[in-house]
């Protein structure tokens, strides 16, 4: 089956990055790059900044004006990328993260049986 990161154009790096909202590719200068992580930061998303140059960005850059993404910040998520300084998009993206947590802290824990201990179980009480 087919990743999300094996379907971009180019061989472009994964979105997806343990404890990471969203991977930001940015330039030296970038204003705004710096008000896409400090707004991320703001609102609690954790990124990891990717600093794009000809040289070690290359491909990567090649990858995103294929896609049509022809201004820096670039930002890549689970669920969506895009270009530019995008406040709208970081909103919903703290939305979702924050909702998604609650969602986890939430959840009922899992049952490993209808009523019957786990500390039974592993003690082998055949309950």
């Amino acid at each position: 089956m087919a990743t999300r990161a094996d379907s971009r154009p180019g061989g472009a790096p994964p979105a997806v990055v343990p404890g990471v909202a969203a991977v930001v590719y940015t330039r030296a200068g970038c204003a705004p790059c710096a008000a896409t992580v400090r707004a991320m930061a703001r609102h609690g998303l954790p990124v990891r900044q990717v600093p794009l140059d000809e040289q070690t960005g290359a491909e990567e850059i090649e990858a995103f004006k294929a896609a049509g993404l022809v201004s820096v910040p670039v930002v890549v998520t689970e669920t969506a990328t895009w270009s530019g300084f995008r406040p709208d998009l970081i909103r919903t993206l703290a939305h979702n993260q924050h909702t998604e947590s609650q969602a986890r802290a939430t959840a009922p824990a899992a049952q490993h049986g209808p009523g019957v201990p786990a500390s039974a179980r592993a003690a082998g009480l055949g309950i």
